[in-house]
């Protein structure tokens, strides 16, 4: 119910913004699909366990409006609602050593906020975008691990500021005094962290929680535009 009434709220004060700009406006819904980084989630003795969460797919809303006095020059405001995805590890690791990381979650969603260049071609409009996500991350669960040490609870977040660049494309169709319009994107982070140590995710620090951000994201998304 919180998540329809954020998206409510936010489809309603950007259509009575983009009425009063004078310029374009454009209120979308999306759905990206990423895949979190992987990383060692275990180090016992010499043996190191690599293991990524799967694949996940997020909702979110994105409005956007025409920088008054420019052509084609939009800022955007958006955000993106958790998903989550288990880690996929669950077997031998070693002979004698079993580890079981399918119950640990990551979870992961955003906010942006950035601008755009947008090219008109008839029906079909090509963008590029720079935006800055405010990520947030979490790690939840319990990692087993037998025949050896290494077994505990996870239970870290964090928010990673960085940018994005993103492309789209979509296609338009007039509907009365609106155009509706679908679209394809695909986004890819310009700076990324890298894990400062191995030892798993039962010790786990910012950094190597911000190891795990996804690098790239493929997006769909359906909107009106003013």
């Amino acid at each position: 119910m919180k998540k329809l009434s954020l998206l409510t709220v936010a489809l309603s004060a950007g259509a009575l913004f983009g009425q009063s700009s004078g310029g374009e406006a454009r209120i979308q819904l999306f759905g990206d699909m990423m895949r979190p980084s992987d990383q060692v989630i275990a180090k016992i003795g010499s043996v190191s366990v690599t293991d990524q969460a799967k694949a996940q797919t997020g909702f979110g809303v994105r409005f956007m409006g025409e920088i008054p006095g420019t052509s084609n020059w939009f800022y955007q405001l958006g955000g993106r609602l958790e998903s989550t995805s288990k880690f996929e590890t669950n077997g031998t690791v070693s002979p004698g050593i079993g580890v079981d990381a399918t119950d640990v979650k990551f979870g992961y969603s955003y906010w942006s906020i950035g601008g755009g260049y947008m090219w008109h071609f008839d029906a079909f409009t090509l963008g590029t975008h720079l935006e800055g996500r405010g990520e947030a991350m979490n790690a939840r669960g319990y990692l087993y691990v037998s025949g050896g040490t290494g077994s505990g609870p996870v239970d870290h977040s964090v928010t990673y500021l960085r940018p994005w660049v993103r492309v789209s494309g979509d296609w338009s169709w007039k509907a009365g005094s609106v155009q509706p319009y679908v679209g394809i994107d695909a986004s890819l982070a310009i700076t990324k962290t890298s894990q400062n140590s191995v030892s798993g995710l039962t010790i786990l620090d910012d950094r190597n929680l911000k190891a795990m951000a996804p690098n790239a994201s493929f997006g769909l998304y359906l909107g009106i535009k003013f």
